[in-house]
């Protein structure tokens, strides 16, 4: 299909080679360093670049030259720490709506100078939700930013503050956890936890390690679904172009941002599981499947996972969808799901053919070795 997304990653760091259909909702499974990061950081970089296609053709339709937008990948392989993943023979070709972009050695970006179509002008937001987002609570607390943390995780950090600027409160009730902001005495916006029945308020950086993972988690999930405006955010980064470039006088849209159709928010989120118990890991997912299916932008979800509570999930989610019913307002299309094992550099499509099941089964090896041993012993 024209609309069809895919991704291919062929010799980049741990991933030998990867072909994917993207689907709305996707899981990579794995062993630590099997490349579940890679693929999500990849898909994320090659999302982005794509956003910045879609804003340039926009911009050269209306008559501004396509010089405006530099597009590069320069600052995810170099500051997201994968310029050392580039080999010889590395190639990374995306395709969207048709339109191919690729990124290999020693060619570089290519396809990017391609003008989108008027008819098939997108509106992008790519949030990227690092692992290292439990550094948050300190780092807000002693009024740092971050940056030594890496290019990822300062673009988790820019979208939990702009999220924290509109989501005043968020309730967390899988956690009894209700997160929000308030200005101190010294005028300072200071994030606090307290507890669903008000019985105790700290300051966020005092909370538990769960709570400092859930909360920005929770916070940017509610921002995209609920409040986030994709046609005034990409109108002021187009107006803020323009404005850099002298070019605002002659520029002569054809059309106008709001006007543009097809509208997508891309969460990508590495490890949602992080120090939560299996009960709450559950409630996470589901409030992450609730926030994308009734976002009032199409929201998509990419999630890097050791988590077996979660990949089990997935089917009980699939089985809620099957029934007619939800699970915490959530259910999952058996159609929209990838979910895939990275394994010696592939992937293993491990959703059950001809059955709305994954199997999860892999993910009980190390349980199993420990009573296999234990039997020896016996």
């Amino acid at each position: 299909m024209d609309c069809q997304e895919l991704l291919r990653i062929k010799n980049f760091g741990p991933i030998k080679d990867v072909e994917l259909v993207v689907r709305p909702y996707m899981f990579f499974v794995g062993a630590s360093g099997s490349g579940k990061s890679t693929i999500l950081k990849v898909l994320a970089m090659m999302r982005h670049i794509f956003k910045l296609m879609n804003l340039r053709s926009y911009l050269k339709l209306g008559g501004v030259a396509d010089t405006s937008i530099n597009i590069s990948s320069s600052q995810y392989l170099s500051n997201g720490g994968m310029i050392d993943f580039m080999n010889p023979e590395t190639c990374i070709t995306y395709v969207n709506s048709g339109y191919e972009i690729s990124l290999s050695t020693p060619i570089g970006l290519t396809g990017t100078k391609k003008v989108i179509d008027t008819d098939k002008l997108s509106l992008e937001k790519i949030s990227f939700i690092s692992d290292q987002r439990g550094a948050i609570a300190s780092l807000l607390a002693h009024n740092n930013d971050g940056e030594a943390l890496g290019f990822y995780f300062s673009e988790t950090f820019n979208d939990f503050k702009e999220a924290a600027e509109s989501v005043k409160a968020i309730d967390i009730p899988f956690l009894n956890t209700k997160f929000y902001a308030q200005k101190g005495s010294n005028g300072i916006r200071q994030f606090h936890i307290g507890d669903l029945d008000a019985h105790y308020a700290i300051h966020f950086e005092n909370a538990s390690s769960g709570i400092h993972t859930s909360a920005p988690l929770a916070a940017i999930a509610e921002y995209y679904s609920k409040s986030y405006d994709i046609v005034s955010s990409t109108n002021r980064s187009i107006l803020k172009l323009l404005s850099q470039n002298d070019s605002l006088s002659s520029f002569k849209p054809d059309m106008n941002i709001g006007d543009i159709s097809r509208r997508s928010v891309h969460l990508h989120v590495e490890e949602p599981e992080l120090s939560m118990s299996p009960g709450a890991q559950r409630s996470a997912l589901n409030m992450l499947i609730r926030k994308c299916r009734n976002a009032k932008t199409p929201m998509t979800l990419a999630v890097a996972t050791h988590s077996p509570y979660i990949i089990n999930q997935l089917n009980l989610l699939m089985k809620a969808y099957d029934s007619g019913k939800d699970v915490e307002g959530a259910s999952l299309n058996y159609s929209d799901l990838g979910v895939y094992r990275i394994i010696d550099g592939k992937v293993l499509d491990i959703k059950v053919e001809n059955a709305h099941l994954v199997n999860p089964d892999y993910l009980s090896d190390d349980i199993n070795d420990i009573y296999d041993e234990y039997e020896r012993m016996s």
